[in-house]
Formats: C-alpha cells, sequence, structure tokens
C-alpha cells in the first residue's frame, strides 16, 4: 500500500508536545511556510486549521504577536447565531488593545518597533471595518435582538480611540483619523450616540475626521436617550418577568465544558446498563446498585444538551440556581435557591462510594457466582464511582462568576447585565 505523506498536524500529534522539540519535528517547514499556509486556510474561510497553524508559530516564536492576534481571530470567523455575534465585538476589543499594549512594551529599536506596530494597525483597521460591516449588513437583526448593540459598537470604537491616542508611532495618527471616521460614520448612520461620548470627545473627533458631518450633539444625545434605552422601570419589569440565564464569555471553553459533559454522561449511562444486564444474568439484586449512576448519568447528559449555549438560572438542573423577586420594600434582589441537581450531586457520589465498599462485601461473599463475573462486576462497579466523582468535580468546579455574562429573557429578546450573582 502506498503510504500518503503526512501532513504538519499529523506530524504533530503522533509526537510529544513539548515546546523543545517542535523544531526538529517540523524539520523543512518553516515559519514563513507555516504562515503560508495559514494566511491561505484563513483566506479560504477553513478557521478551525489556520488556527491550529497559528497556534504551532506561536509555540515556534513565543515572543511573536502576530500569530497570537490572528489565532484568537480565528474564534470569531464561519457561522453563528446572534447571541454570539453581540458579543464579538467587546471581545475583539480586548484582543486589539492587548495586542497593541504588548507591542508598545517590546524592547527594540524604534524603527522596528514602529514597523510591527504599522503592520499591526493595518490588521486591525480590517479587523475592525469587518465588524462594522457586519452590523450594518445585519442592522435589521441586530436591532431586532438588542437594540442596545449600536451603543456598544461604538463604545469598541471609543475605547480603542481613548488608549491609542497618546502613543508616540507616526501610523497612530492616521490610526486615529480611521478610528474617528468610523465612528462618526455610525454615529451619523444611526443618528444615535453613546453616552460615554462627552460633548467634548464629540468635537475632538470631528475635528480629526476627514469626513465631516452635520449632526448636533445634544439632539444625537436626546434622541438616544429618549425611548431607545430601558428605563429604569422596564428594567424592574424584565428583571421581575423574564428569566435569568448566564453563558460562558470563552466559546472555547463552554465547547470544552459541553465535551466532557457529554463524555462522561454516556460514558456512565452505557457502564450503568451493562453493569445492570450483566447482574440480571446472573443475580437480579445487583441491579439495584446500578441504578444510581444510571440516574446520574441521565441528569449529567441533559445538563449538556439543555446547557450548551447559555445556562438557565431558575432551571432545577443549574447548579447555582437563582431566583428573582422583589423585597418588601420595592427593590429587586437575586437570591440563591436548592436544585435537584444540588441535591442529588452531593451525597450522590458519596453514596455510591459508600455502597462500593458494601457492594464488593456482598459480591465476593455469594458463592453460586462464578469469579469472572464478579471481576467484571467489580470493574464495571469502580468505574463507575470514578465517573461520579469526576462528574462532582466537573460541576462544582465550573466558574460561573467571572467567566460568564448574565442576562434577561423577556418578550423574545435578552437583555444583558453587568451584575454579578455569587
Amino acid at each position: 500500500m502506498e503510504n500518503k505523506p503526512q501532513n504538519v498536524f499529523d506530524k504533530l500529534d503522533k509526537q510529544s508536545t513539548q515546546i523543545d522539540d517542535i523544531s526538529s519535528k517540523l524539520e523543512g517547514i518553516s515559519v514563513n511556510d507555516l504562515y503560508a499556509l495559514a494566511k491561505r486556510t484563513w483566506d479560504y474561510g477553513d478557521f478551525e486549521t489556520a488556527q491550529k497553524y497559528y497556534n504551532h508559530i506561536s509555540l515556534l516564536k513565543p515572543l511573536d504577536w502576530e500569530a497570537p492576534l490572528y489565532a484568537s481571530l480565528c474564534n470569531f470567523g464561519g457561522y453563528h447565531d446572534m447571541i454570539f455575534w453581540t458579543h464579538v465585538p467587546e471581545q475583539k476589543e480586548k484582543i486589539i488593545i492587548s495586542t497593541i499594549e504588548y507591542i508598545d512594551k517590546l524592547e527594540m529599536d524604534s524603527e522596528k518597533k514602529e514597523s510591527e506596530m504599522s503592520k499591526c494597525i493595518d490588521i486591525i483597521k480590517s479587523i475592525l471595518s469587518s465588524t462594522k460591516n457586519h452590523y450594518f449588513t445585519y442592522r435589521n437583526n441586530y436591532d431586532d435582538f438588542d437594540n442596545s448593540f449600536i451603543y456598544t459598537l461604538e463604545d469598541v470604537f471609543l475605547n480603542i480611540y481613548s488608549k491609542v491616542k497618546d502613543l508616540k508611532y507616526s501610523c497612530i495618527k492616521d490610526f486615529m483619523v480611521f478610528l474617528a471616521d468610523n465612528l462618526l460614520d455610525i454615529i451619523s448612520n444611526v443618528l444615535k450616540i453613546t453616552s460615554n461620548v462627552r460633548e467634548d470627545v464629540y468635537d475632538e473627533l470631528l475635528d480629526i475626521s476627514s469626513n465631516k458631518i452635520e449632526c448636533d450633539y445634544n439632539e444625537l444625545l436626546n434622541s438616544s436617550m429618549s425611548g431607545q434605552r430601558t428605563t429604569e422601570e422596564e428594567w424592574k419589569n424584565i428583571r421581575l418577568k423574564g428569566k435569568l440565564y448566564c453563558e460562558y464569555n470563552d466559546k472555547v471553553v463552554a465547547k470544552r465544558v459541553f465535551r466532557n459533559k457529554l463524555i462522561i454522561g454516556i460514558s456512565t449511562i452505557i457502564l450503568s446498563i451493562f453493569g445492570m444486564v450483566y447482574s440480571a444474568i446472573y443475580d437480579w439484586l445487583f441491579i439495584l446498585w446500578f441504578v444510581v449512576p444510571l440516574i446520574f448519568g441521565l441528569i449529567i447528559l441533559i445538563m449538556a444538551f439543555s446547557q450548551k449555549e447559555k445556562i438557565n438560572c431558575y432551571s432545577q438542573f443549574c447548579l447555582k440556581r437563582k431566583r428573582t423577586r422583589m423585597t418588601s420594600d420595592g427593590k429587586i434582589t437575586v437570591e440563591g435557591r436548592n436544585s435537584f441537581v444540588k441535591i442529588f450531586l452531593y451525597p450522590g457520589w458519596i453514596i455510591s462510594g459508600a455502597s462500593l465498599i458494601y457492594f464488593f462485601i456482598v459480591l465476593f461473599t455469594i458463592n453460586n457466582i462464578d469469579t469472572i463475573p464478579k471481576v467484571v462486576l467489580s470493574i464495571t462497579a469502580g468505574l463507575l464511582v470514578i465517573l461520579c466523582f469526576l462528574s462532582f468535580m466537573l460541576l462544582t468546579t465550573l466558574s460561573t462568576h467571572d467567566e460568564t455574562t448574565y442576562m434577561y429573557y423577556y418578550n423574545g429578546k435578552f437583555y444583558s447585565t453587568k451584575e454579578k450573582y455569587y
């Protein structure tokens, strides 16, 4: 049989992943070649493969800024739903600012640093232009889903402008004009302005912009604040009648959590069913021991699919269940509630572990079962206890505070909140 040539990922995956060995594994493949491959797959729209190339470049050149920048941006490529896209600008802002700050702190001669910063700014311009164009292409979808999103988009341009305005690079002056042009273009097209753009800042943007617009600041601000944003009374109603959800800001973490729940849940169910069938053949009394792990596995599986995108904080399957209510003094409060999962989870694996000892004692004192069935049942029971413990660790160590965004779902729309519920 003819041997097929290995691609770079097969070459890496079949060997250890220590950084010191990567250069030898990629013998004959230069960093420039990897950049060319990454750029080609990026242009094709194969962002998953492009991200792999950029990640490998980051290992070969740990002080490089370009590969990590593109690797992070690969997360925002391809098809996603509107919930995802409303979080993209803020995530891109963090990536952009951190990259600029990193280059600014690099120890190199001024000419080289100027060149690197200029290259970075060109990439950032493309990123911001595509983000802005995406909004105007799907403007109706954005506005129907979240009518306050436009202020978030404007804030992104403003925040980046505020961060770079004091940097001493020749490319920054042109970049500031670019930011001012695009921010004012958004404002003039939607006739809404974020309250973070103060009047003096607005005048400053007009002064440096190459495209002059004629929009009165006070009229824009009044138009934006009257009927466009949620009032305090409306927000109180949303919190009382809407459902509280949380979702991971990092989609990579969300996918990993879903995958782990799926693997543990399915493995627990399969082993439990195997143990029940095997027990029925030799002694039906042992079937009862496998019922608890079976229920446990079903719960983990239900949680995996019901919490794949967002976690309903009112659900019985939410480990840190919350409930919103009005206090006697008319204030809205969010308080913790017990959930079915929490009640079952903590004693579940403890009972399984304790009963495992009893299971072994009873199993090996019965004389009418051969040694091999006893060993098979013992291994199955032991694996189930390990899986129960792993699922317990998975669910109880998940952070639903710093890594998540909370929002209320009301009348078919999601309303984000910056509050943190502990």
